[in-house]
């Protein structure tokens, strides 16, 4: 009984450890993502205003390698952190699904499956950006 209390407390313990984790994670990161996504929005601009103003004077093999550029950078910077953060909390819903199907027995060795139900939706575990 006494090791059961324990290894519930323990993974309690855990699971906030991680919900703090990724709550200070998602702070530290939060000013770089609005950076990259203020780098991207500048470039977009930037590349549209390149487009029209010089569009004519380019060749056609200099203008694919600059969209090409373009592209890849966009993709660099805007779209894989955000692909990331969503892909880091695509894990989460799997725990959520796996404590709402099992039987009321199981997991009892942790604490209960209502008493994590009620963790997991109450503190959430989530990476953030803002």
């Amino acid at each position: 009984a006494q090791m059961s209390e324990q290894l519930a407390r323990d993974s309690a313990e855990q699971y906030l450890f991680m919900v703090e984790y990724m709550r200070q994670a998602g702070l530290v990161w939060s000013p770089v993502i609005v950076a990259l996504y203020f780098y991207c929005f500048t470039l977009i601009l930037l590349a549209i205003y390149v487009f029209i103003v010089y569009g004519s004077v380019l060749n056609t093999v200099t203008l694919i390698q600059s969209i090409v550029l373009f592209i890849i950078q966009v993709a660099l910077y805007l779209v894989f952190p955000t692909l990331g953060l969503a892909h880091a909390n695509s894990f989460i819903s799997p725990m959520l699904e796996q404590f709402t199907n099992c039987a009321p027995e199981d997991f009892t060795m942790i604490g209960g499956r209502e008493k994590w139900l009620a963790f997991l939706t109450d503190v959430p575990a989530a990476w953030t950006v803002w």
